[in-house]
């Protein structure tokens, strides 16, 4: 089981693989896989960026998308913070999405990495090796059993 999986708490995993999309995955992330060289970022980078998204106001993107529920982005700072008390590095990017869920991305010579959390009790984790064109995709959700 890896940090991810034990972040959740006990949730329930689902692997599944899903087509390739684009979109931002041009950059290649990593999660939980060792970073060459030094971090230019670390967790308090990652947890200012949320704390400006919990002062996004409506249609914060000019596109008429609603503001993030405050509660998701105190979800996503606290697993910011376990994710950095167990040692992970931090996020490349942290960023509001148009269906108003939050992303941490990462990216790393082996692949990219990113965690979708669209509720305080849900999430999706997507990881794309370098040269692949299919995800592999696992599905949080601490209240499955």
């Amino acid at each position: 089981m890896n940090l991810l999986m034990r972040s959740g708490q006990g949730a329930s995993t689902i692997s599944r693989t899903a087509p390739f999309y684009s979109g931002g995955m041009e950059s290649v992330a990593s999660f939980g896989i060792a970073k060459e060289g030094p971090q230019s970022r670390d967790w308090s980078d990652c947890i200012n960026e949320l704390l400006d998204i919990r002062n996004f106001d409506d249609d914060w993107d000019g596109g008429g998308t609603g503001r993030l529920d405050p509660t998701l982005v105190d979800s996503a700072i606290n697993l910011a913070l376990s994710f950095k008390g167990h040692g992970m590095p931090p996020a490349d990017r942290v960023i509001a999405g148009v269906n108003r869920t939050l992303f941490f991305e990462w990216r790393s010579p082996q692949g990219f990495q990113e965690l979708e959390i669209s509720s305080p009790a849900d999430a999706e984790f997507r990881w794309i090796a370098k040269g692949s064109m299919q995800p592999q995709i696992i599905v949080l959700n601490p209240h499955r059993s």
